[in-house]
């Protein structure tokens, strides 16, 4: 069965989509626990067909960077591998997820790293070697915010770091790339709900120190 990545990371605008995806995963490893032959293959972007490939607007090139892209060629590789009786299903390897990507990957693509790889489940596409100074900023970002904006000289390098900021935490918000918040629209002009939008209002409370009406 053909499944999604979105049922394991999640989806703020898709959980009856991410839902019925994890039911596929669950009915495959209920079939080989009663002995059948059964296995979901959990997709990310796919780059060459599809939805994601004839609709190249903003909505799905979000996904773009934040997953790693497969080809039609490598879909038909893994079904080839789960269909070959020579592979035994387990419950355990049963359900393969295709497009998760590693915390240093995210920084090498300078994508801020999106809100699911907090939770237990991605612990281990976490980096344990990075340097002590990049987790630092990484646990405390707001410390670096501030600093940047304290370090300022002008006004102009002021702006310039609180703009860069507001657009990086946007991003990380809506776990998308920095190139896809566009700065002439509002925090609703982006597609960012009541909700986003009040937790985005805290941050910049919080985080640049200013007083919002």
């Amino acid at each position: 069965m053909l499944s999604s990545l979105t049922g394991i990371v999640g989806n703020r605008d898709q959980g009856n989509y991410a839902a019925g995806n994890t039911f596929e995963d669950a009915f495959a490893r209920h079939l080989v626990k009663s002995g059948q032959r059964a296995a979901t293959i959990d997709l990310g972007y796919v780059s060459t067909v599809g939805y994601s490939a004839e609709n190249q607007d903003a909505s799905t090139s979000r996904s773009k960077g934040v997953v790693e892209q497969v080809s039609e060629r490598e879909i038909h590789a893994l079904v080839e591998y789960f269909a070959d009786p020579r592979n035994v299903m387990t419950e355990t390897t049963c359900q393969l997820v295709n497009g998760t990507l590693s915390e240093s990957t995210f920084r090498e693509r300078h994508i801020p790293t999106p809100a699911y790889m907090k939770y237990p489940l991605f612990s281990q596409l976490k980096e344990t070697d990075c340097l002590q100074g990049h987790q630092e900023t990484q646990h405390n970002p707001d410390c670096s915010i501030r600093a940047l904006l304290n370090a300022a000289q002008t006004k102009e390098m002021a702006a310039e770091s609180a703009f860069n900021a507001i657009q990086r935490h946007l991003a990380y918000l809506f776990n998308c790339s920095e190139d896809d918040i566009h700065i002439a629209k509002s925090v609703q002009g982006n597609g960012f709900d009541s909700l986003i939008a009040m937790e985005f209002r805290t941050w910049v409370v919080r985080s640049l120190e200013l007083i919002l009406p």
